[in-house]
């Protein structure tokens, strides 16, 4: 079976820097007018071919069943769309 890889800060950054730079990429072609369903059946399918490439088929499977529980249980919002504001929790005020 395949390891998980602990999410460690560089990780993170990693994380955020790979999918930054393919935000852009994806920006890009928008606005050279490729077909978004196009574009975004083919990241799904390459996403799909990568992890099955890397992970064992258990580790695969248990993958794409995390994927649908988390779109549906957490949702996935537009990729352009802002998150919706959090409401700030009243502090009580102190002296201090």
């Amino acid at each position: 079976m395949t390891e998980r890889k602990p999410m460690n800060v560089l990780r993170q950054a990693q994380l955020l820097k790979v999918y930054n730079e393919l935000l852009e990429v994806v920006k890009k072609m928008l606005d050279d007018k490729v077909d978004a369903e196009i574009l975004a059946s083919t990241l799904v399918a390459q996403g799909l071919r990568l992890y099955k490439g890397i992970l064992d088929e258990k580790t695969f499977q248990a993958t794409i069943d995390v994927i649908i529980k988390n779109t549906k249980e957490i949702g996935i919002r537009p990729l352009f769309e802002q998150p919706p504001e959090k409401k700030e929790e009243k502090k009580e005020e102190t002296i201090n």
